[in-house]
């Protein structure tokens, strides 16, 4: 997997989209079975790749910008562009992505926020597009999931509102696993 950028413009992408070297490292990366990540990029870069995938591709950590109105994260339409690609979101797990206000100035992760963000995204795209994507790496404190040994709070959460095991068990693993699956076919 791959993301074009960083929060800050480069030679593949920039606020105005993918740049000439940006498409030939989408069309590469494709050919190269590397998934194509657009967690980073901004909304011009997200719809050139929609519109220039062949493949399914992922949003690796983005949430819903109906729920928190955050750059990073996905209106409802560019939720359905990926779910109509084949592709998936990762749910990130970062108080400034999940809440639009601060509670005494700290963006709370709470496991209820992270469920809302989940079920949206699935009301929207449909179950095969959600997936989970923590973000553990780049965050910081105030996460009521704070590592996976806390899965099952998560778990539990979605239970209570009505998801199947099937369901759960695609958006703990089996819709990552799908794409996986997919680039890492060798009749390319």
């Amino acid at each position: 997997m791959m993301t074009f950028t960083w929060n800050y413009e480069n030679s593949l992408a920039g606020r105005d989209g993918l740049t000439p070297l940006g498409i030939a490292f989408l069309e590469e990366m494709e050919a190269l079975g590397i998934v194509p990540d657009v967690s980073h990029l901004p909304q011009a870069g997200f719809y050139d790749v929609c519109r220039l995938a062949k493949r399914p591709f992922v949003a690796s950590h983005s949430n819903a910008a109906a729920l928190c109105r955050h750059p990073r994260n996905l209106t409802d339409d560019m939720i359905r562009k990926i779910a109509g690609k084949g592709g998936v979101i990762g749910i990130n797990y970062y108080g400034l992505f999940l809440e639009e206000k601060p509670q005494d100035g700290i963006y709370f992760s709470r496991i209820k926020r992270i469920a809302d963000h989940i079920c949206h995204i699935m009301r929207i795209g449909g179950t095969g597009c959600v997936g989970l994507g923590s973000d553990f790496d780049g965050m910081d404190t105030h996460l009521e999931l704070s590592d996976c040994s806390k899965m099952g709070l998560l778990g539990r959460e979605l239970k209570s509102r009505g998801l199947s095991e099937r369901e759960m068990e695609a958006v703990f693993c089996k819709n990552v696993l799908r794409i996986y699956k997919e680039y890492l076919k060798n009749d390319r």
